[in-house]
């Protein structure tokens, strides 16, 4: 330090050539630029105005909004914002209205096209429950197999939805083998044991499905299904 105390001193007191700027100087004029950049950077700019695009789809004019739930630029479009709710609150209403006087036959139907597809994409890569082939979905039309009753619908139609007695079948035994009874059973008494099949071909009570049933097993497969395919993922 005392060093460059004294090189300072001998620089005053030496006389200083033509056209030289003294170091001093040129030093204070550094430390000012720096001193200048470091406030311009840590000067405040001022924020921009957010704009929103008005939700008017045949509008769409950009404008800046007041609040979050401010989607309108001006009066005339908040009131066909409106409009367009209110019309949209209706069809809603409307569709539950109309889903509401569906028939049993609509809901059942749906029930079972829900069941349906989780026994078929849960069986899928197993074999039959009534022959050796392999269940593999190659795209044809009407579907690869089926979801096959071993005691059927027409016989036990209250087993419809029991799901003991539903396996994935391949479409051979499900058609033209009429379900192919005798090895289905011969063969699900080896997969799932005698015991849950003795109870089932010994169920014989009565099931009286209504609307809301067979909204509940629609939704019990669809998530079911939802699960499984989580799980597979």
């Amino acid at each position: 330090m005392r060093f460059v105390v004294r090189a300072l001193r001998m620089m005053r007191r030496a006389p200083m050539k033509p056209g030289i700027t003294p170091m001093k100087r040129t030093a204070f004029a550094r430390a000012d630029r720096i001193e200048a950049r470091e406030v311009t950077k840590l000067a405040v700019k001022e924020p921009k105005q957010r704009m929103r695009k008005c939700a008017v789809k045949a509008c769409r004019k950009a404008f800046p909004p007041r609040s979050i739930s401010h989607k309108a630029c001006g009066p005339e479009c908040a009131q066909e914002l409106v409009r367009l709710e209110k019309a949209r609150t209706d069809r809603k209403e409307r569709q539950v209205g109309l889903i509401k006087l569906k028939p049993r036959k609509w809901w059942l139907a749906k029930a079972k096209k829900a069941m349906h597809l989780y026994v078929r994409t849960r069986d899928e890569g197993k074999q039959c429950c009534s022959c050796d082939t392999i269940l593999v979905r190659i795209g044809r039309i009407g579907g690869d197999y089926d979801a096959g009753h071993l005691r059927t619908v027409g016989s036990a139609k209250h087993l419809e939805f029991d799901p003991r007695n539903v396996w994935g079948q391949c479409k051979y035994c499900n058609d033209r083998l009429h379900g192919n009874e005798r090895e289905y059973e011969r063969r699900l008494r080896l997969r799932e044991g005698d015991a849950m099949v003795d109870g089932l071909m010994a169920d014989n009570d009565e099931r009286h499905y209504k609307i809301p049933d067979f909204q509940a097993i629609e939704a019990h497969y669809k998530k079911k299904l939802k699960d499984l395919k989580a799980a597979a993922a």
